[in-house]
């Protein structure tokens, strides 16, 4: 078969310009280090010298995932009238608890209990 034990084939694949770019520094690492071994000093100092690197490419972009894109941009686009302004809601004397956000429990409980106690004398 020739493959390595334990490969991962899809860090091979390359599916966008992130890939592409990252398969070209690999195949530029790799060509360097030969180099090296070699020992052609210049080409292993050289950043990007072999030919086949511009080789490669990211795939064309997959129209059928650009237009649904499109529809989703086109979708969530807005003018600014219609965008919700929250400093307009807030409390406008700036006076006020920023804490308190309603009744305490500890009353909360005593409400109860004050029910519970009221309804059992009855």
């Amino acid at each position: 078969d020739g493959r390595k034990i334990g490969r991962n084939r899809d860090a091979d694949t390359i599916s966008n310009t992130a890939d592409a770019y990252l398969a070209q520094l690999k195949r530029d690492s790799t060509t360097r280090n030969f180099a090296r071994y070699a020992g052609d000093e210049q080409k292993a100092n050289d950043v990007f010298h072999d030919p086949e690197i511009a080789n490669i490419q990211a795939p064309e972009a997959n129209p059928y995932l650009e237009e649904q894109r499109q529809r989703e941009r086109d979708m969530l686009e807005t003018v600014p009238d219609e965008m919700l302004v929250f400093q307009e809601y807030n409390d406008k004397e700036g006076t006020g608890d920023k804490s308190y956000s309603g009744i305490s429990y500890k009353d909360r409980v005593a409400q109860l209990k004050a029910r519970r106690n009221g309804n059992n004398n009855q």
